[in-house]
């Protein structure tokens, strides 16, 4: 038994899937029409780590393809662009949000209203991951300019982010 036990905690304590220097806070997502194809979700990333991180990569529940965006001003159009990756610095808090680097949510199985709440993974360039629970929101702040949608192809539907 004693043996089982130390073999659990070490493999918790050296488990690239845990990201306990990392948290989030504040993570929602943008309610959308029922047909839409596309959502934006949005959140706080805490790095509490000695070390800058570096965020690859995002999946959502439900969804059937999910990036990291940014939205850049381009002749007073806000266009959006897909990002590879986003450093968070030792000690440092990357705040994802509308008219700034976001999370892009494609080609949803049902798109979830009101109330209702996407599970997302981060995932990170040292293998780890974060997980947490986004409830979808009705909001009206932020974010409401006219955004240029070409960076997207063929993805329709893409409101208010």
């Amino acid at each position: 038994m004693r043996r089982a036990i130390a073999y659990l905690l070490l493999m918790l304590a050296t488990s690239p899937a845990l990201a306990t220097e990392l948290r989030v806070t504040d993570p929602w997502v943008r309610e959308a029409p029922p047909t839409a194809h596309v959502m934006a979700g949005y959140l706080t990333l805490h790095n509490d780590s000695a070390e800058t991180r570096r965020l690859v990569g995002v999946s959502a529940a439900g969804f059937g393809m999910s990036e990291l965006h940014r939205t850049v001003m381009a002749e007073g159009v806000a266009r959006m662009e897909h990002i590879t990756n986003l450093p968070i610095e030792a000690g440092a808090t990357a705040v994802l949000e509308p008219g700034g680097h976001h999370l892009m949510l494609m080609h949803p199985s049902q798109v979830p209203g009101a109330g209702a709440t996407v599970a997302i993974e981060l995932q990170f360039d040292d293998g780890s991951t974060l997980q947490f629970d986004a409830p979808v929101q009705r909001r009206r702040d932020g974010g409401q300019r006219h955004h240029d949608h070409s960076g997207h192809g063929s993805h329709s539907g893409h409101h208010g982010h």
